[in-house]
């Protein structure tokens, strides 16, 4: 592939290698004992994002993603799920946390956040919101066309001296036909470190879609 390599000396002095160059005797350039296409291979060296889990729902109970979990690797996750559509139409999602031996965290699971429509002067927020053993992801399955449903989470489980928290953002046409933004915060606070998330709908199956775990490199 053409392109040059830009060497600084540590004074702001570069050095550009072009196709033809040579390092010389007193550069070195270090390349991880790595293979792999960054943020689509399980290698874990590449740096910034790498895929860790992929799942695929066919009429599907859950996505069940376990054990991802490397605090000596990661500084937190990214999990993206997208195109997702439920077999009952106006179906809550919900999910909680694993244990290392992808068991339910259970206890009380709390979110806030806000919300605002792209069609209708309709906006708001949502707090002091507590649930028994799982949490809701803010937003509901439609069955309809193009009523899929996507959302990204940025996922801390750093330590035992922070709780457990998932940060949430979501884009759907809702089972209403409202288009529809929400942000979230989800904190489970235990000792427990969670390794593991388990998504599920309130009422029937995923019918269809997509979920991707990625680990973000330190």
């Amino acid at each position: 592939m053409p392109g040059s390599i830009k060497i600084d000396d540590g004074s702001g002095n570069y050095t550009i290698l072009t196709n033809a160059g040579s390092l010389g005797s007193d550069k070195t350039i270090t390349i991880p004992n790595e293979t792999g296409t960054l943020a689509t291979t399980t290698a874990k060296d590449l740096g910034g994002l790498v895929l860790l889990q992929s799942h695929t729902a066919s009429s599907s109970s859950a996505f069940s993603l376990q054990n991802f979990v490397d605090t000596s690797l990661y500084s937190h996750y990214e999990i993206i799920q997208r195109n997702l559509k439920g077999s009952s139409d106006a179906a809550s999602y919900y999910f909680y946390m694993l244990d290392s031996s992808n068991s339910p965290l259970t206890g009380t699971y709390t979110s806030s956040g806000f919300y605002a429509s792209g069609d209708a002067a309709s906006s708001g927020t949502y707090d002091n919101i507590s649930s028994t053993n799982y949490s809701r992801i803010q937003g509901t399955f439609g069955t309809g066309t193009r009523e899929g449903f996507n959302f990204i989470k940025h996922t801390f489980f750093p330590s035992t001296d922070t709780p457990n928290t998932v940060l949430e953002q979501s884009e759907r046409l809702t089972h209403t036909s409202q288009q529809q933004t929400r942000i979230g915060t989800h904190i489970f606070d235990s000792a427990t470190l969670a390794t593991g998330l388990y998504y599920y709908p309130s009422t029937g199956n995923i019918s269809s879609g997509n979920c991707y775990v990625y680990g973000v490199k330190i």
